[in-house]
């Protein structure tokens, strides 16, 4: 089992390398992320975390439509140029963050926020922008509330680039 990042790759299976999740990582997670003993374990949590990235409904389609793209990020309108002019796929910091973030939250547990939520039977939670995540279990299951933050950390930079995404799981 490894990691391939390869952007926009066929057999891309994560967004993140396990060096970018350790530089980043602080606190409890970067100690937690320190225990955990062996590669194979920290490439299952990346590889975690980007599925909960891509098991939420987007609706703009993939950058390369012409051969297979694994996962669903980068989207098509998100490419630089090279220095000959041609169009290379990129993936965004906002997205690795929310990979991280996602990684950060496995290792850590759910947030007293999140257990809050919980624990008051919280049905829906507002996005901004007239935007709501709404649950269908009560109490709110964790892997509910990881899709949850996948969507808030993700909804921003969607906005901004104008690619629109359809609240849900699948």
């Amino acid at each position: 089992m490894s990691l391939d990042v390869t952007v926009a790759g066929a057999s891309s299976n994560a967004y993140v390398t396990i060096a970018e999740v350790t530089a980043a990582l602080i606190g409890v997670a970067s100690t937690k992320w320190d225990e955990v003993a062996t590669i194979e374990k920290r490439e299952g949590y990346i590889k975690y975390a980007t599925n909960l990235i891509d098991m939420q409904h987007y609706r703009i389609g993939s950058y390369d439509l012409d051969t297979p793209q694994a996962l669903k990020f980068p989207l098509e309108n998100q490419y630089t140029l090279n220095d000959s002019g041609e169009e290379v796929p990129f993936l965004t910091p906002t997205l690795k963050q929310a990979c991280i973030s996602q990684v950060d939250a496995l290792l850590v547990g759910v947030s007293k926020q999140a257990l809050e939520y919980r624990n008051k039977g919280v049905k829906s939670m507002s996005m901004g922008l007239g935007s709501t995540v709404s649950f269908n279990s009560n109490p709110i299951t964790a892997k509910e509330l990881l899709c949850a933050e996948t969507r808030i950390l993700l909804g921003s930079y969607l906005a901004q680039s104008g690619t629109g995404f359809r609240i849900g799981r699948t």
